[in-house]
This record gives C-alpha cells, structure tokens and sequence, in this order.
C-alpha cells in the first residue's frame, strides 16, 4: 500500500498516469521495471534538451521531462495493479528517481551558466 502522493502529483501526473497504467495492464510483456527504465529514458531526453539550449528545445524538454514524470508515477501503480510489486523494482525505481533529480538539477544549473553553483554543491556533498 502505498502512502498518498504529494498534491501536485494528484494534479498534474496522475490524471495521465492512472489510464496509462490501464493501457500499460492490457500487455503482459510490458513490466513495470521496463516502465521505469522508459521513464528513466524519457528523462535523460529531457536533460539532453536542457542543456543544447534555446527556447523550443527547453519548451519540448519539459514537456518530454512531465511525460517522464507520468511513465514514473504508471511503474508503481502497474506493480501494485499487477500484484508483481518487488523490492528489487522499488530500489532500481527510488534508486533512478534520485539520479533523474541530481542530473536534471545539474543539467539546468549548467544550461543556464550557473556551474559554481554546481560545483560548490559537488564539493560540499
């Protein structure tokens, strides 16, 4: 059973998420850990976005980042749907959600020329 999620996860990902999950269920093939790998590629799109640069790239970056967001939040919930949750899946799933953070963080940190700000959080780490 998993706790509530944060309000602005009620709002913006799981109206996309919950009939994901329901799409996702109709294939026996598709496993949650897959969904988190997706997820977890979907993002590092997103980041690449981030750093090339300019408006649209930053505009579509996000976009695909939310989508990212979405694909994470459907893992769980096809686990739970799914009666195959594992520890394994939520470790690689918590595991890959903190790398998501600290290469977003660092990638729009260096996309906007704010690297000592970076390098000083690296080094007090």
């Amino acid at each position: 059973v998993k706790k509530l999620d944060a309000w602005s996860i009620r709002l913006t990902v799981d109206p996309l998420a919950i009939p994901l999950t329901e799409f996702l269920a109709r294939w026996s093939w598709i496993t949650p850990n897959a969904v988190t790998l997706f997820s977890f590629a979907l993002t590092l799109v997103a980041i690449g976005l981030f750093l090339v640069g300019g408006h649209w790239q930053w505009m579509v970056g996000a976009v695909i980042w939310h989508f990212g967001n979405v694909f994470d939040a459907a893992d769980g919930k096809l686990a739970r749907k799914l009666g195959i949750s594992s520890p394994f899946g939520a470790r690689l799933d918590g595991w890959l959600d903190k790398v998501k953070k600290v290469l977003s963080f660092a990638a729009l940190i260096i996309a906007t020329g704010h690297s000592t700000i970076l390098l000083t959080a690296f080094a007090l780490a």
